[in-house]
């Protein structure tokens, strides 16, 4: 079984998301996507919608996907009231020592984080942990690590942008799936 760990901010989930993910798993033939909504993030500014909201809207977008799993363990560790960051290489490590993903599991990343990566908690020992692949996101720049580039389309739609439309007032409704659109508008997310 090969399985990919597909990690963000999803905030909201949106087409792209779901468009690269399920690219990702037709390229490299894995048999499960595991969305891990982050918890505390270590290199990113805070997220709008709270941990639990951004998990159910994995979740109900996910559901009726045979191949995609919403993954509740940095959200969990939020929720339990620790504060401390949550590192892709303590959340991989700990899928691994549970049986939740095999041994050298896939991680998706986009390429706008090639720059970051080195920056990253244990990035040396994370890349020896996983297969990393590369998510075409324009972005040109050398990344040192062996990884495997996936040659996907781009699909100009981001999470800010989203928030953007749904704080002017714009119309978004196709550009996440359903089920996250009516999550949106029955909590009032991102309005203000």
């Amino acid at each position: 079984m090969a399985t990919i760990i597909f990690g963000g901010s999803f905030d909201p989930l949106h087409i792209a998301h779901l468009t690269l993910a399920e690219w990702a798993l037709y390229t490299l033939k894995a048999n499960k996507v595991l969305f891990v909504p982050k918890g505390q993030a270590h290199l990113k500014d805070g997220c709008q919608a709270t941990p639990s909201q951004r998990l159910l809207m994995l979740q109900l977008a996910t559901a009726g996907l045979n191949w995609a799993e919403a993954a509740s363990y940095e959200v969990d560790k939020v929720l339990s009231g620790d504060s401390t960051p949550s590192y892709t290489y303590d959340t991989v490590n700990y899928f691994i020592s549970h049986n939740i993903v095999e041994s050298k599991p896939y991680l998706l990343l986009g390429d706008d984080w090639v720059g970051n990566f080195n920056r990253w908690h244990k990035a040396e020992q994370l890349a020896g942990l996983v297969q990393l692949v590369l998510a075409n996101r324009e972005q040109t720049a050398h990344f040192a690590y062996p990884h495997i580039t996936l040659q996907n389309d781009l699909f100009k739609v981001s999470s800010s942008q989203i928030r953007g439309y749904i704080k002017q007032k714009k119309p978004y409704r196709f550009l996440v799936p359903p089920e996250v659109y009516h999550y949106i508008e029955s909590h009032n997310l991102y309005k203000e």
